[in-house]
Parts: C-alpha cells; sequence; structure tokens
C-alpha cells in the first residue's frame, strides 16, 4: 500500500480503482443505491496534465489518524457534476484546486474540507481563477467552507451552509475582485464573509447575514443587486432611446442607460452599499428619472434591498400646440 495517488491522465474513480488495484489504498464500494461510490485512503494529486472526472460520483477522503492526513490536491483539472465529495470518516480532509487548476465544478456537495483555523487549511482553498463554480453546496468545513485567494473567481447560484454554527465562517477572501453572485450564505457562526486588509469582493443578488473586514488597508465588500428597467407611454408603447438616470442618496448621477428599442435598459448590477472595517455606506435610496425630449418625464423612488423591476408608464407624448394668428 501507499498514501499518494497521483493523476496525470484523464481518469474516473473506477480508472484509478482499475489501476491501483488495492482496496486497502482506493475501494470501490458502488451499490445500487450509490452506483459510483469511492473511498481514498491516499492523497489523491492531479497534476497539471491530468484531469479527475467526477459524474454522479461519491469521493470520500479517508483520513484515518488525523485532519489533513490525507488530501484532495488539484493542479490539473477537476470535472464534478452531481457528484459528492466529503470525507470517509470523522476526519477532515484538505481540498486545493491550486493555480493553474481549470476545474468545473457543477451541481456538486462538497462538504468536510479544512484541518486548522491557520491562513491556507481553512476549508476548501482557490488558488485559480480558471474555475467554474455554480450550482454547489458546500459545508461542514473547519473553519470556512471556501478561502479565496485568487483574484477574479466567480462563484455563481451556490450554497454556502453552516449547520447550527458548527464552522466560523462561509467565506474567506484574501484577494480582489471576486464575485459571490446569484447564492445563498447563511448561519455562520461568526461572519458569512471575512475580508482581509486589502481586499474586495462583490455580492450580487445574493443573500448574506453579516460580514466581517479587518485592517484599515482599503478592504472593500460591494453588495449589489439587479435592477431591470422598462419605459412606456401612457398608451402602452414601448419608448426607445430613453435616458434612465440613477442618483444615490446624496443627489449624485451615478449611472445613466439608454433604452433599447423594446423599451428596456440591459439590466444593471446596482450598489446597496459598500462596506469598510468602519461602516457601511448607503447608495440606496435611488431616485431614478427617466426622460425623453419631446415626452414629459418620470421619477420613481427605488430604495434597493433586493432586485427591482422596475416600470414607468406615465411618460406622456403630448400633442402638439398651434397658434394661428391672423393677417
Amino acid at each position: 500500500s501507499f498514501n499518494l495517488i497521483t493523476v496525470s491522465t484523464t481518469e474516473t474513480p473506477h480508472n484509478i480503482f482499475s489501476r491501483i488495484d488495492d482496496s486497502t489504498v482506493f475501494n470501490n464500494f458502488s451499490d445500487t443505491t450509490r452506483p459510483c461510490r469511492y473511498v481514498s485512503t491516499a492523497t489523491i494529486n492531479v497534476t497539471s496534465t491530468g484531469k479527475l472526472v467526477l459524474e454522479s460520483c461519491t469521493l470520500e477522503i479517508n483520513s484515518t489518524t488525523n485532519d489533513g492526513q490525507y488530501d484532495l490536491f488539484i493542479l490539473g483539472q477537476l470535472v464534478a457534476n452531481y457528484s459528492n465529495i466529503t470525507r470517509g470518516n470523522s476526519k477532515n480532509y484538505e481540498f486545493i484546486l491550486d493555480t493553474d487548476s481549470g476545474s468545473q465544478i457543477l451541481n456538486s456537495f462538497i462538504s468536510f474540507t479544512g484541518k486548522s483555523a491557520i491562513k491556507g487549511q481553512r476549508g476548501l482553498e482557490i488558488y485559480s481563477n480558471n474555475l467554474t463554480f455554480r450550482n454547489n453546496t458546500l459545508m461542514r468545513a473547519w473553519e470556512a467552507n471556501a478561502e479565496i485567494f485568487a483574484n477574479r473567481v466567480e462563484l455563481t447560484s451556490s450554497r454556502f451552509v453552516v449547520p447550527t454554527g458548527s464552522t466560523n465562517y462561509n467565506l474567506y477572501i484574501l484577494s480582489n475582485d471576486s464575485r459571490i453572485v446569484d447564492s445563498n450564505l447563511s448561519s455562520a457562526a461568526l461572519a458569512d464573509i471575512v475580508l482581509d486588509p486589502a481586499a474586495n469582493v462583490t455580492v450580487l443578488n445574493s443573500n448574506y447575514s453579516s460580514h466581517s473586514i479587518s485592517g484599515t488597508a482599503g478592504a472593500t465588500l460591494y453588495r449589489q443587486w439587479y435592477v431591470d428597467v422598462f419605459v412606456r407611454d401612457t398608451t402602452g408603447n414601448a419608448i426607445a432611446n430613453a435616458t434612465v438616470y440613477f442618483n444615490n442618496r446624496t443627489g449624485n448621477l451615478v449611472l445613466n442607460f439608454l433604452t433599447n428599442s423594446s423599451g428596456n435598459i440591459i439590466r444593471r448590477n446596482v450598489t446597496e452599499y459598500f462596506a469598510n472595517s468602519t461602516a457601511k455606506n448607503y447608495e440606496t435610496n435611488y431616485t431614478v428619472n427617466v426622460s425623453k425630449l419631446g415626452y414629459g418625464e418620470e421619477v420613481q423612488s427605488l430604495n434597493l434591498s433586493n432586485s427591482a423591476n422596475l416600470t414607468f408608464i406615465t411618460l406622456s407624448n403630448p400633442a402638439p400646440s398651434f397658434t394661428i394668428h391672423s393677417l
């Protein structure tokens, strides 16, 4: 037996099981209930030329003596779809998406990652922005369901869950320009989102309860929502090339757009607030003004705390007036 499995080509768990041919190291527990279930009692190292493919599979990392005894290390690619990556017993494992990873993780569950509260060991560790991450559930990590070290990471349509406060944080962010989109973060014991000094993140159309921002080096969390706008006149006709102005709570013009031929603006991401280590700075309430030459104008107030759809329906195109002068 041995404690390292190297994946340097494209392999599924069944390929690894057949190649290793040692059930004490990599075992097949598939049955009619879970037709693809494998347990690794060794670290799995996917090299830069390797690809590990999990399609409707459960992969369990079975550390036997201590947390992080065996890990999942991805330098190449992990392609996981409708799969479950978890521990095999009561010991956690490290799960690292390294700098060159071109992974796709979709519709999957990831749980029990991380082995300590030390930086780089808190949970799923993301060092690559060459990552497609969508519709996943992360839960029960040691300290944080994910640590983001790479810039410009986007996590989409996912759930970060802490049952009964068992994990201190959902996301621990140590980088810049990442986005959390259409997601839900809930029930972390201390904070759903933590930003290290000088880090920043945009949380778009996503729910979270609390954040923690350390230091005074410019770390910033931007909370944004989708805003859609439709403009028509009083007779129901869509108005093209109307200008939509967004003025923030202090009266500053922050956004302006033209409607298209259907009377809509392209969906926009609008900031509710940005937070730093000392305060939340609100942009809402907005005053939204729509006008077009030759029409009346309409103004609405927008209290932005969720995504919004605004319809402007009272723009009128007044009939021209004439003054007749007698000769």
